[in-house]
């Protein structure tokens, strides 16, 4: 008789978890400072402990929670200190991008590069900060994606998150 090991949470749920609390976190549903247990957001979720607890785990290692044993976990606020180290590493790791996109970036990827930025403009001039936002935003995905450097662009990610 053989005795079958514990099967491991599904990605999907753990990933499924994963995107709903990050975007709770980013939307500010769930507010920085905030203690919540992994029991009460599996049942909010309809899951069990083991996907939120991987959740969590990928949060805390992204520097936007911190998991605190039979307290759950509380979002991360972001200091004035913490937007500075975020900005200063964004910067170099952004200018290595650009380097590498300058060398390795196809035509597309370059003119993608040039409609956001021009988007960018045109949101300025008639002061549509959502507009300039999204603009920004697929600017600096843009960016990470024509260096061609799959962990530089994961590593933007990430920092860009904690953002």
């Amino acid at each position: 008789m053989s005795i079958a090991a514990p099967s491991a949470p599904s990605a999907t749920a753990t990933d499924d978890v994963y995107s709903t609390l990050k975007t709770r976190i980013f939307e500010n549903t769930l507010e920085p400072g905030r203690f919540v247990l992994q029991e009460t957001l599996a049942a909010e979720l309809g899951v069990s402990r083991t996907p939120v607890r991987e959740a969590l785990i990928r949060l805390e290692r992204e520097g936007l929670v911190e998991i605190r044993p039979r307290r759950g976990m509380r979002v991360l606020p972001v200091s004035r200190h913490d937007m500075t180290e975020i900005y200063e590493v964004l910067a170099v790791l952004e200018a290595e991008a650009a380097r590498l996109a300058a060398q390795r970036a196809p035509p597309e990827m370059i003119d993608a590069l040039q409609s956001a930025a021009d988007d960018m403009d045109s949101a300025i001039a008639v002061s549509d900060r959502l507009a300039w936002a999204e603009a920004d935003d697929r600017f600096h995905k843009l960016l990470a994606d024509a260096s061609g450097n799959a962990r530089l662009k994961r590593m933007v990610a990430i920092i860009t998150d904690q953002a």
